[in-house]
This record gives C-alpha cells, structure tokens and sequence, in this order.
C-alpha cells in the first residue's frame, strides 16, 4: 500500500519462502516511488531472517503486523485466497490455445 492509497498485490502460484518476498520487495521498490505500507501476517516467509535484514535496510518499507488469528488476518487471508483464484483463473484462460 502506497502513500496515497493505492494497493498492489503480489501472487505465487507455489509457497514461496523468504528469498522470493525479498525479490519482490525489490521489484516493488523499483517500480513504486516513495514509502510502502505492507500488512503483514505472521507467516514463516515473512519472519525469515533474509526478510528481516532487508527490512532493516530499507527504512522506508513499513510493515503493520496483522494481529494473530484476528478478523482482519482471515478477511486479509480471504482476500488473499479470492485474488490468487482469479489470477490463476485468467492465467488458465490466456495460456489455452
């Protein structure tokens, strides 16, 4: 989530670990000018060591941390979940033929 408003969104199609956030954190990084709000889970990829070093020395990404098992953390999991079925789902459709 950016300054103003807007969200972007990332998407695996397998579970991804800790080298795969920070690749995307990179992209982000490299295509969104200013500071970035990331909700965040407690997810092992999100915990990892290599995450949190590259965290560290990027001040001007800012992490909110979702509650454990709270009602924003399944809506936000839900969400989640609907966005990656419609990718796959147009995915599917544009790789056919």
């Amino acid at each position: 989530m950016t300054i103003n408003g807007r969200i972007y969104t990332c998407h695996f199609l397998r579970p991804a670990g800790g080298a795969a956030v920070v690749v995307d954190l990179k992209r982000f990084g490299r295509h969104i000018p200013g500071p970035l709000l990331i909700p965040w889970d407690h997810s092992k990829p999100h915990l990892g060591k290599v995450v949190q070093e590259y965290l560290v020395a990027h001040p001007e990404i800012h992490v909110e941390w979702l509650p454990p098992l709270s009602i924003a953390d399944s809506d936000f999991r839900r969400c989640d979940r609907d966005r990656k079925a419609l990718f796959v789902e147009q995915l599917s459709f544009f790789s056919v033929g």
